[in-house]
Parts: C-alpha cells; sequence; structure tokens
C-alpha cells in the first residue's frame, strides 16, 4: 500500500511540472512581414494533438493564425503577416514556415527543402479540430510555383522535369523504391551543386 501511495504522489506531482512547461510555448524564431531586419524571440504555442509530442506540428497553423505567449498569456497573431517562423520541435528536428500569398494558401506553409528547388507542405483542416486534414504540396523553381496533385509517381515526375539540367540526378528518381525521405535527400543533394 506504501508503494502505491509513494507512486501516486510522484505521479501527481510530475504532472504538473509537465503542463507548466508546455504552457511555456517552444521557443521561436518569427519575422514579420512588417519589420523583416527583426527577428523576433518568442515562445510559440504548438498543439500536439492527443497529447502526443510533434504528431502533427504543422496542423498547428492550419487555422490561419499562431498562438505565442506574451507576458504569459496566449495571443494570436495572423498568418499573412509571418515572413517565417523557425523552431525546433520535439523530435529535434528544424522546421520552418512561412505565408506566402503565391501559394494562395490562408494558413502557414512548411518549408520542406528550400533552394533551387523547394518543396512546401500546406496543412488544411475540414471540420472540427482533429478531423480531415488535406496536405496541399508545391514544388518551386526560379520562381515558377507549381501545385503538385495525385500519387507520389507524380510528385516524382514533376521533380524529374525540374532537374533536366543533371540526368544524373532525373536518373537516382527512376528508382521505384525510394521513400518520401529519400526523394527529399536527391532534391538536397541537386541543391548542393
Amino acid at each position: 500500500m506504501n508503494r502505491f501511495l509513494i507512486l501516486f504522489l510522484l505521479f501527481i506531482s510530475i504532472i504538473p511540472t509537465y503542463s507548466q512547461e508546455n504552457d511555456k510555448g517552444d521557443n521561436a524564431k518569427l519575422v514579420l512581414y512588417k519589420a523583416p531586419t527583426d527577428t523576433l524571440i518568442v515562445n510559440v504555442k504548438n498543439v500536439y494533438p492527443f497529447g502526443l509530442d510533434n504528431m502533427d506540428v504543422a496542423s498547428s497553423y492550419a487555422a490561419g493564425k499562431v498562438w505565442l505567449y506574451e507576458n504569459g498569456k496566449p495571443v494570436s497573431i495572423q498568418a499573412h503577416t509571418i515572413k517565417y517562423l523557425e523552431f525546433v520541435d520535439r523530435k529535434d528536428k528544424l522546421r520552418t514556415f512561412t505565408y506566402d500569398d503565391r501559394l494562395k494558401m490562408k494558413n502557414l506553409t512548411e518549408i520542406v527543402v528550400s533552394g533551387t528547388i523547394s518543396f512546401y507542405i500546406n496543412i488544411q483542416l475540414a471540420g472540427g479540430y482533429g478531423q480531415y486534414r488535406n496536405a496541399n504540396r508545391f514544388l518551386e523553381k526560379d520562381g515558377q510555383i507549381i501545385h503538385l496533385k495525385g500519387a507520389r509517381k507524380k510528385f516524382k515526375e514533376k521533380i524529374k522535369e525540374l532537374m533536366i539540367d543533371q540526368p544524373d540526378f532525373q536518373n537516382k528518381l527512376n528508382n521505384k523504391k525510394l521513400d518520401h525521405e529519400e526523394i527529399l535527400a536527391v532534391i538536397r543533394e541537386y541543391n548542393a551543386l
């Protein structure tokens, strides 16, 4: 019985610590369009669905605004005012989000790969929180935005078209067994030229 009581007391003492830590938000760098030379260090509130760390950070920014903590109180900022938002997520992955009106999306878009060829993902929620999500994917090269629709095969084909100047990279994408991360690695390698 004493062991149960000790474990129970330990458990209830950990919960408030965890929630207080989450209430501070995640440290982030924020640049606004109205002050593009100023980088603000902020605490951004990320909604981790069902309490799972980083289950879907991108869906946190799918409502056209971002929640920050100012003097310990949550405040919202409209997505269209954000040039970029950058932070390290709870899985130690650097994440960068932007609002780009060329994409014709009302919320922030994640910059997955940036360079000669850039790749963006924009998450849209439909219905209530946690319901159907729609991911819009975009490629960009030389200022031209391509809205990707369809299966992974079409994604690879579009990337190959953009790499027309480098046949070796096009050949790398012919491998049908490449997973999503391997395809992104080929884009990054191409961008490093």
